[in-house]
């Protein structure tokens, strides 16, 4: 969570209420922009993180510069398609999400619900699922080792 400013205390409630080892309290400094923007620029240029076609969004993340030699955004606000003035949030919530998407997981304990009428095998490589496999009443099952590219 991004714990610069006033998210310094909803950082620490969370941390607090959901344990130390599941909430990463992030202050965006030059050393934390110098250590993790170069993966997540690679993340653009290995076509893992798409982005929604918003000009908003687009203008958030091309103000992304280099200052001092370290990719981050300037102090400078940009205005938005109506003349506000943007922060970059959704460069930062992006940034923010592609970080934390890189990360070790850690371990959850669940107890499974039974089976379903998925079948894991249903869906090989290049492969339809057939129709009996299709469970409507949620999201299924889907097999291990199925390339998302990124997702």
């Amino acid at each position: 969570m991004d714990a610069g400013g006033n998210g310094s205390w909803l950082a620490e409630q969370a941390a607090q209420r959901y344990g130390f080892s599941r909430i990463d309290q992030v202050k965006l400094s030059e050393e934390f922009y110098r250590e993790n923007m170069p993966r997540w620029k690679a993340g653009f240029e290995d076509d893992t993180i798409r982005l929604p076609r918003d000009a908003d969004v687009l203008a958030d993340h091309r103000a992304v510069k280099k200052v001092k030699g370290v990719g981050r955004l300037p102090d400078i606000r940009q205005k938005d398609t109506e003349g506000k003035k943007r922060h970059g949030d959704s460069a930062i919530a992006s940034f923010l999400a592609y970080f934390a998407s890189c990360m070790e997981v850690a371990p959850i304990e669940f107890e499974a619900s039974g089976e379903t009428r998925t079948s894991l095998g249903a869906f090989e490589e290049g492969g339809k699922a057939p129709a009996a496999a299709i469970d409507h009443r949620g999201f299924g099952r889907v097999r291990s080792g199925t390339d998302w590219r990124g997702y």
